[in-house]
């Protein structure tokens, strides 16, 4: 039997649900996205699946969905959910 939901939860794969309750992976503070960051997100991504990035800063960007995008772009990463300054990146295989 399914649990029921109220009206305020949404039911999600518990893999996204575990990294969106879970602790940050990686910040990204006042440099912004440099070439470090994108590193540490590439090292991380193929050890994990999603990844959970705080931005500390969103001053350089208009919006926070802009600044998750173009992250997401370099890293060949998906958005999957944001929430305030915090988002939660899946990997996207490439084929070779």
């Amino acid at each position: 039997m399914t649990p029921s939901l109220t009206k305020y939860e949404v039911q999600m794969p518990s893999d996204i649900s575990r990294i969106i309750h879970g602790r940050v992976n990686v910040q990204i503070g006042k440099n912004g996205i440099s070439e470090g960051v994108i590193t540490q997100i590439k090292e991380q991504f193929k050890k994990n699946r999603y990844l959970k990035i705080r931005f500390l800063e969103l001053y350089m960007f208009d919006s926070m969905r802009d600044a998750s995008q173009m992250l997401a772009n370099q890293v060949n990463g998906k958005v999957i959910d944001i929430r305030g300054k915090t988002v939660v990146l899946e990997r996207i295989r490439t084929q070779e």
